[in-house]
C-alpha cells in the first residue's frame, strides 16, 4: 500500500512522486512554501501588481501557473493549466516570458500546484500558491493580459477542444480598431493603454491608460450600431483588444 509523501520525505531526499499536487501536500503552508523556495530559482521581486478575483473569471484562471519543471538546459519552466509555457527562469533567476505561440511544453521533474478539485478561483490555498509565484517573478501584468485574451476566445482551451466564443461587443470593437494599433496592454502595470492619439489631440499628446471618457465613447458608438452591451462588457472587450499588443510603457 502506498504511503503519503510527506515533508520529511522530501527533506530526506526522497523523489517527488509524478502525481504530486502541492496544494494538498504536507501539513502546513509553511512547509509548502519551503519546497517552493528550495526548488524555484532567483530572489523575489517587488511587484505592486496583484491578481484579483475578477481576473480569474470566465476561465481567466487557466493562464495562472499550474506547475513547473526543468528543461534540458536546467532552466525552470512555468506552465499554465493548458501546459502552455509562461516563462523560463535561469539558475541565476533571470526571467524570460515566452511568446504567445501557445505550443504545449514538456518538462522534467514537474511539480503541480493544484488538481482539478482545488482550482485557484475556488480554492484559497491553490490561489495563494499560484499568486505566490506570480508575485515572485513579477508576472501579474503579463498574465492579466493573457486572461483578457482567454476570456474572449483568443486562446485555445484544450479542455473544450475549441476556443471560447468571442462576444458581439468584442467583435465590433476589434473590427473597428483591432488592426489600427489604437490600444495596447502594459504588461508592467496590467493596464490597457491608448497608444494612438484621437484626431483632435495636440502635438503634446502621449500614450496613456484608457479612461472612463474613452469607454463612454465606445459605448456611445456601440449604441449607434445597435449592439447591446453593459459597461463591464465594454471594459472587458477593450482590454482584450489591447491585450493583443503587449508593451512595456515607459512614460517620460
Amino acid at each position: 500500500m502506498r504511503t503519503r509523501y510527506t515533508f520529511k520525505d522530501w527533506r530526506d531526499g526522497a523523489a517527488i512522486p509524478e502525481d504530486f499536487k502541492l496544494c494538498r501536500a504536507f501539513g502546513s503552508k509553511e512547509e509548502r512554501d519551503a519546497l517552493l523556495l528550495a526548488l524555484l530559482p532567483g530572489k523575489a521581486r517587488t511587484s505592486p501588481l496583484s491578481w484579483e478575483h475578477e481576473d480569474m473569471r470566465v476561465y481567466g484562471w487557466r493562464v495562472l501557473p499550474y506547475g513547473f519543471g526543468t528543461d534540458d538546459e536546467g532552466n525552470t519552466i512555468l506552465f499554465d493549466r493548458e501546459y502552455r509555457g509562461i516563462a523560463s527562469i535561469t539558475t541565476l533567476g533571470t526571467v524570460r516570458v515566452f511568446a504567445l505561440d501557445w505550443k504545449q511544453i514538456k518538462v522534467k521533474r514537474a511539480v503541480m500546484l493544484y488538481n482539478d478539485g482545488s482550482k485557484p478561483h475556488e480554492d484559497g490555498e491553490a490561489r495563494r500558491l499560484c499568486l505566490w509565484i506570480v508575485q515572485r517573478y513579477g508576472l501579474g501584468g503579463e498574465l492579466r493580459r493573457r486572461a483578457a485574451l482567454q476570456r474572449h476566445g483568443l486562446l485555445s482551451c484544450s479542455f473544450l477542444n475549441v476556443a471560447l466564443p468571442s462576444s458581439d461587443v468584442f467583435k465590433a470593437i476589434n473590427r473597428a480598431i483591432g488592426s489600427k494599433r489604437v490600444l495596447a496592454f502594459d504588461v508592467a502595470t496590467g493596464q490597457t493603454l491608448r497608444i494612438r492619439p484621437p484626431a483632435t489631440a495636440g502635438s503634446d499628446w502621449k500614450p496613456r491608460p484608457v479612461n472612463d471618457a474613452d469607454l463612454a465613447g465606445v459605448s456611445l458608438w456601440l449604441r449607434s450600431l445597435g449592439v447591446r452591451h453593459s459597461k463591464k462588457e465594454v471594459k472587458s472587450a477593450v482590454d482584450a483588444v489591447g491585450a493583443t499588443v503587449g508593451v512595456v510603457w515607459l512614460p517620460d
